[in-house]
């Protein structure tokens, strides 16, 4: 899972002290038995309406502005765009036999897709939505993830047992990493150090040193595992485990197994809100999604999704869980000296109102950070050095150890 950035879309009037929010988050949810992508709020967990993409689809990945989704289209041999402006699919990229796992460049300008049958992995230009390369990998290419700075691409190859890692600069492969049995899919820490391989046919993770491309750990999970996701912060790992329906939780720092979580009836995918908060996972066998509050590690909620779905991967945009409200007060004010007059605006906030507990204040004007302040009694903030007859907004956002937690906005002008 990779980090977002805030988005703002309310506007504000002069003056006007408003409850902040961001927008509604979904997830788009692939399907084995379905020729739809169901399209999940969940922000308000109900579905909306599903995206007809033609055919059958396993893996699923979204680029770094939630502009676009590229779905692993089986049916069609093919990866799908989806625009998530519009909800729906744009086109088709014809890919070789049986397209797997997808993953987007950092700057968002190509994709790598995994193709089992000719045992390959396609580079997609995603300006022209076209192939310039197809690189030659090991046997039944499956999970694929890219290191943050964009530099590698690893390749997990579940029928010869390695991993594939994949230069980006050249488009041909590296290094190659002896794993376990069947490596089906891959996620690699927020800071690039390493990479967490799950595989399916010895029932553990192999985690790979990035820098030395070299094993130094195995960790045990449940039977079956398949996917993988890490936790924003990178001290937790969560692996889906299909026979024994639970979610194994790895601590990243002593790479041992800490917990397992029981969700639904063969889970498949597992991804992580990018507040840390929340992992969703799809059941394959009983077509419902499960939420697992990762504070208590313990499902949540369940959501039903169509029944013959038969559900697969998931990816989600932006932020998963409503934000709790901060109430924001300000005055525009003035100050003269000698020679020049100071337009300033003072804000004044309170606590989080919901029961949130901060351990920092960002206060953002205009969408753009401005400062960060510690949490504490003195919640105030003057914003200097400002233009006459201009209007302002301010939002404070409230962060605790997951990330943002609470915030509120406020529209001033300087008189």
């Amino acid at each position: 899972m990779k980090q977002k950035f805030l988005i703002f879309f309310l506007t504000f009037f002069m003056g006007f002290q408003s409850h902040f929010a961001f927008s509604d988050s979904f997830a788009y949810v692939s399907g084995k038995g379905s020729t739809d992508i169901t399209l999940v709020n969940i922000t308000t967990n109900t579905l909306g309406v599903p995206i007809s993409i033609g055919g059958s689809s396993t893996r699923l990945a979204i680029n770094a502005n939630d502009s676009l989704v590229y779905v692993s289209n089986n049916g069609l041999n093919a990866v799908t765009v989806i625009d998530t402006a519009t909800n729906s699919a744009i086109g088709n990229i014809p890919t070789g036999g049986f397209p797997t796992g997808i993953v987007f460049t950092p700057n968002g300008s190509f994709a790598y897709v995994g193709e089992r049958t000719p045992n390959t992995v396609s580079v997609i230009n995603t300006a022209t939505n076209s192939i310039i390369s197809t690189i030659p990998v090991g046997t039944n290419p499956e999970g694929v993830a890219i290191r943050p700075d964009g530099a590698f691409v690893y390749v997990g190859n579940s029928g010869s047992g390695n991993v594939s890692v994949i230069d980006t600069a050249t488009n041909t492969v590296a290094n190659t990493v002896n794993v376990g049995t069947s490596p089906i899919d891959i996620a690699i820490t927020p800071d690039g150090a390493y990479a967490y391989v799950v595989n399916a046919g010895s029932n553990n993770v192999s985690v790979i040193n990035t820098s030395s491309n070299a094993v130094v750990a195995t960790v045990g999970t449940g039977t079956s595992p398949f996917a993988v996701a890490i936790s924003p912060n990178g001290t937790r790992a969560y692996v889906t485990n299909q026979i024994t329906d639970d979610v194994t939780v790895i601590d990243t720092a002593s790479n041992t197994a800490i917990g397992s979580i029981p969700v639904g009836n063969n889970p498949i995918d597992v991804a992580i809100s990018p507040d840390g908060r929340a992992a969703y996972v799809t059941n394959g066998s009983d077509d419902t999604l499960s939420i697992i509050d990762l504070i208590t590690n313990m499902v949540t909620g369940t959501i039903p999704l169509p029944a013959g779905t038969a559900p697969h991967g998931l990816v989600l945009t932006s932020f998963v869980l409503p934000l709790q409200s901060i109430a924001v007060s300000g005055r525009a004010k003035r100050k003269d000296f000698l020679v020049e007059t100071d337009y300033f605006i003072q804000l004044n906030w309170s606590v989080p109102l919901d029961g949130a507990f901060p351990i920092l204040y960002k206060i953002y004007r205009d969408g753009a950070h401005i400062a960060s302040l510690p949490a504490g009694d003195f919640r105030s903030y003057k914003d200097h050095n400002l233009k006459r007859k201009r209007t302002y907004t301010y939002q404070v956002v409230a962060e605790d150890s997951f990330g943002p937690a609470a915030a509120g906005s406020i529209s001033l002008k300087v008189k």
